[in-house]
């Protein structure tokens, strides 16, 4: 006997509506480092090659031993699949009428707004964790007057050896709407390949001072960030000798701990760093690892807000090999009273699964993700400052 649950096309055209909203949502998987999902299994695994920078070639100096080739590193990012986010409702009459005439109902954009919520808080929120690198001024609006944030941001990545064609300015809801009226930023979109949709939309997605500028409504949800720290100068360096490569300093002075994403600078460093996991007022843990073995006593300087004054939000400069993200088929067993529909897609790199089943006197739609990420080159992301809550 036949699954009439719901209607075929009904199903099929809920589940493509419902996944061009998730699309919207996740706008930035498509500047990340993926696995093409024709080739996508249900493992739990999976590796993605990650370019490497060379250094300098070698003088050659012709011999009869076999060269030894030079160690990259990293060579490929280890994804572990070990996400799985879901949102499920039971379907009213008016959803289902809103999916037959082809508009995605209340609650669907409700569960799917959850769903792409979470994913860009998780993904998002790790990335701008993980950057040591950051341009701009707390508590100051970026692209409020000039580009000259990007233009900050554009040397570090410069440095940092990222490939001039693969940048990306992801802007928060102030950055957004500062950059959206900037003259400079404002001609160029009109100028461009895209202008008419440029101004039909009002999104900002043309190439300027090198970077591809794209607004994402959650990442003030997924960078809003908290030092957790006294005010900046309260804390030293306790003891000299800490060695060059460690990835924990030990302080002195200070009456609170860092929070996660706390960015730093030690006296007579140059090197920025920031709190990579779980710290304690006289313990923390960094990264990247010591540049410099700081003297006795050196201070630190704690950038961003103090805990006193708030929150600082963040927008989020980066190279395409910055972030790897794979998404894998759900691979299911049906019950004789569930459908269910999953297609990668090849824009996202996402495999949504729709599920729908009866139970009593109801129907529900259930909406999943298996997916999930990595870090392979920090120093390939730069946080931009943005206003202070």
């Amino acid at each position: 006997m036949a699954n009439n649950i719901i209607d075929q096309a009904l199903l099929v055209r809920g589940y493509g509506l419902a996944l061009r909203a998730l699309e919207r949502r996740l706008n930035f998987l498509q500047f990340v480092m993926r696995m093409d999902n024709d080739i996508m299994l249900p493992m739990k695994s999976v590796v993605i090659p990650i370019p490497s920078r060379f250094n300098d070639a070698e003088d050659v100096t012709p011999s009869s031993a076999p060269v030894t080739g030079e160690a990259m590193l990293p060579t490929s990012a280890t994804i572990t699949l070990d996400r799985w986010k879901h949102k499920a409702f039971a379907v009213s009459d008016d959803e289902q009428n809103s999916l037959a005439n082809g508009v995605l109902g209340a609650a669907n954009q409700a569960a799917i707004n959850s769903l792409g919520r979470t994913v860009v808080k998780d993904v998002l929120g790790a990335a701008y964790r993980a950057a040591y690198q950051a341009v701009g001024t707390p508590g100051t609006v970026p692209f409020a007057t000039s580009l000259d944030v990007a233009g900050l941001a554009r040397r570090r990545l410069n440095r940092a050896g990222a490939d001039l064609m693969d940048r990306f300015m992801l802007l928060d809801s102030d950055a957004d709407g500062a950059a959206a009226i900037l003259p400079a930023l404002n001609e160029m979109q009109r100028r461009g390949p895209d202008a008419i949709d440029t101004m039909r939309t009002g999104e900002i997605m043309n190439t300027v001072a090198g970077f591809q500028f794209a607004y994402n409504g959650y990442l003030e949800e997924a960078a809003r960030h908290g030092n957790g720290t006294a005010a900046p100068g309260l804390y030293v360096i306790n003891g000299a000798n800490q060695a060059i490569g460690n990835t924990t300093i030990v302080v002195q002075t200070g009456a609170l701990a860092p929070t996660i994403g706390t960015l730093f600078t030690i006296a007579g460093d140059s090197q920025e760093y920031v709190i990579a996991g779980v710290s304690t007022t006289t313990n923390w843990v960094i990264q990247p690892p010591l540049r410099v073995s700081p003297a006795a006593s050196a201070v630190i300087v704690i950038r961003g807000a103090a805990s006193a004054t708030g929150f600082t939000f963040n927008s989020l400069a980066f190279g395409r090999e910055a972030i790897a993200f794979a998404s894998r088929p759900d691979n299911a067993v049906l019950t004789p009273d569930t459908m269910m529909m999953e297609i990668p897609d090849m824009n996202s790199g996402i495999v949504l699964n729709l599920e729908v089943s009866r139970q009593n006197k109801q129907t529900m739609f259930d909406y999943s993700i298996r997916y999930g990420f990595a870090i392979p080159r920090p120093e390939l992301l730069v946080r931009v400052f943005g206003a202070t809550e």
